[in-house]
């Protein structure tokens, strides 16, 4: 039974699986019912008392069937999740401005990574610096870069590509049932770009 002085177990059901862990639902002679894990009532009888609310019992072993007193360990909540979830390392990174190695969490780079913005630089520094100009030094095509926080497809800035002429074809072209991705594909352009273009010119 679990470790309660002041209560006598009348009637213990069949072993169940609770989470992975075995428990049992236990009936006590002053009718009140509850149920027991396994490895904390064990753990509450060798230690002669009743666990605390944040004190958890761990396998060691990390094998949730596995209840012998030598394989047990209390940790409180936070250590035993802290032993489950470990931190996840720092990512090192190179600046692709500076070339300078640098640390960052994880999970922001695979955010912005997965959102398609260009890099990764070490400082916002880094990342105005290589936006504001481009390997020919047109300053234009960085402004571009810096609005939508990518690199131009081909390299070659919208504004060059969308003229006044090819919004009009494109115009045409969504009128007649071609869809914006392909032609945004086409020219290498994001639809945003094409939207915004088309507006601009109140040809939408």
């Amino acid at each position: 039974m679990c470790y309660n002085s002041s209560m006598k177990e009348v009637y213990r059901s069949p072993v169940c699986f609770i989470e992975g862990y075995r428990a049992y639902a236990v009936h006590y002679d002053s009718g009140k019912k509850t149920t027991v894990l396994e490895h904390r009532e064990l753990m509450e009888k060798f230690i002669g008392r009743k666990l605390l609310s944040n004190e958890h019992v761990h396998h060691k072993d990390e094998n949730k069937l596995n209840n012998s007193i030598d394989n047990l360990e209390i940790l409180t909540a936070a250590d035993h999740a802290a032993h489950h979830n470990p931190t996840e390392p720092m990512m090192k990174l190179v600046c692709v401005y500076c070339n300078n190695k640098f640390e960052r969490i994880p999970y922001r780079e695979r955010s912005e990574r997965k959102r398609g913005k260009f890099g990764p630089f070490c400082s916002r520094v880094c990342s105005g610096k290589y936006f504001s100009q481009d390997t020919t030094g047109d300053f234009s095509l960085g402004k571009a870069r810096k609005v939508s926080g990518r690199k131009p497809k081909d390299g070659i800035h919208a504004s060059k590509k969308l003229t006044y002429d090819i919004l009009v074809s494109i115009r045409n072209r969504i009128a007649n049932g071609e869809s914006c991705r392909s032609i945004a594909n086409e020219l290498a352009v994001d639809r945003s770009t094409i939207s915004y273009n088309l507006k601009k010119n109140n040809l939408k």
